[in-house]
C-alpha cells in the first residue's frame, strides 16, 4: 500500500502546485479520495503492491510433501490414472499438486483460466494430476480415479493470500464463502468414503465400483427438495441452487456486485459534481 499511497500523494501535491482553481483542485481532491477508497481495499492495494515490487512467494513444501506422500500412501494398489485436485485460491493447491505429482510420478498440470466458464474440458490425458479451485464444480469427476480436496479455514486463506499479495485483489472482489459453500458440496455430493490426511484439511476419495455419479446425485437431492426442473441447468449451476437457492455459474458468479456497483456509481456521482 505503500508504493500506492505514495504516487496518490505525489498527484495531490502535484494539484495543489499546478496552481489551478480552489474549486476544481478541491474537485479533484475528493475524487481523488473516493477512488482511492475503492481501489486501495485491503486486498487490491496488496495486488498493487505485488504487481509494482513482485518479491518470491513462501511455500509449505515441507508439509505438502508429507501429505503427498500419506495420499500416495492411500493411493497404492488404486494405481490412478488422473487425479484431481480443488480447493480455495490459496488452500496449497497448487504445492500439494506439485508434490503429489513428484511423489506418483506423474504429470502435474494446474488448469490456470482454463475454467473460467462453466463448460466441461478435455480431460482425456492420462497420468496428470489436475488442480484448479473451479475442476469439480465444472467438470464430471469420474473422470478421476481419485478426487483430494483442500478445505482450508476461510480465514487461513485469506491471510495467506494477503501474506502473498498476489491475487490478493480476489479478497476485495469475490465472494470467498460462497465459493467455499459450492467447492464443498461439490465434494461432498460425490460418492465415497471421503478420507482426511492425518493433521491436515486436506480430503480424500477414491473412486467407488459404481463411479463418483456426482451429477445424478445431485440433481436427485435437489429433486427431493421439490427442484425437479434440472435437466437444463449445469453442474456449477445445480451446485449454486443447492447452496444459495440461485441457478447461477460462471466465475462473475461469485462477485461482491451490488456493494462494487454502489461504490462505483457513488464514485461517478462525485465526479459529475466537480
Amino acid at each position: 500500500m505503500g508504493v500506492v499511497a505514495g504516487h496518490a500523494a505525489g498527484l495531490g501535491a502535484w494539484m495543489v502546485k499546478s496552481g489551478g482553481e480552489p474549486a476544481m483542485v478541491d474537485g479533484l481532491r475528493t475524487l481523488l479520495s473516493d477512488a482511492m477508497s475503492l481501489f486501495l481495499r485491503p486486498g487490491i492495494s496488496a495486488n498493487i503492491s505485488y504487481i509494482l515490487l513482485p518479491f518470491g512467494e513462501e511455500e509449505d513444501v515441507p508439509a505438502s510433501s508429507r501429505a503427498a506422500e500419506l495420499i500416495a500412501r492411500r493411493l497404492v494398489g488404486v494405481h490412478p490414472k488422473r487425479i484431481g485436485v480443488d480447493g480455495l485460491p490459496g488452500s496449497g493447491k497448487s504445492t500439494l499438486a506439485r508434490a503429489l505429482a513428484e511423489q506418483m510420478k506423474l504429470e502435474w498440470v494446474c488448469l490456470d483460466h482454463g475454467l473460467l466458464s462453466s463448460a466441461p474440458i478435455d480431460l482425456d490425458r492420462t497420468g496428470v494430476v489436475y488442480e484448479h479451485h473451479r475442476l469439480f464444480r465444472t467438470q464430471d469427476l469420474d473422470a478421476f480415479d481419485a478426487l483430494i480436496y483442500l478445505d482450508e479455514p476461510l480465514e487461513i486463506v485469506q491471510e495467506r493470500i494477503m501474506s502473498r499479495m498476489r491475487g490478493a485483489a480476489m479478497l476485495d472482489f469475490f465472494d470467498f464463502e460462497q465459493m467455499q459453500a459450492v467447492g464443498r458440496k461439490a465434494f461432498a455430493v460425490a460418492g465415497g468414503m471421503a478420507w482426511r490426511v492425518p493433521d491436515t484439511h486436506v480430503f480424500v476419495k477414491i473412486r467407488p465400483p459404481g463411479g463418483f455419479q456426482d451429477l445424478s446425485r445431485l440433481k436427485a437431492e435437489l429433486n427431493d427438495v421439490g427442484l425437479a426442473d434440472t435437466e437444463s441447468l449445469p453442474k456449477e449451476a445445480l451446485l449454486f441452487l443447492a447452496t444459495s437457492g440461485q441457478a447461477k455459474r460462471g466465475s462473475l458468479a461469485y462477485l461482491k456486485g451490488q456493494q462494487l456497483l454502489e461504490d462505483i456509481r457513488y464514485i461517478g456521482r462525485q465526479r459529475k459534481r466537480s
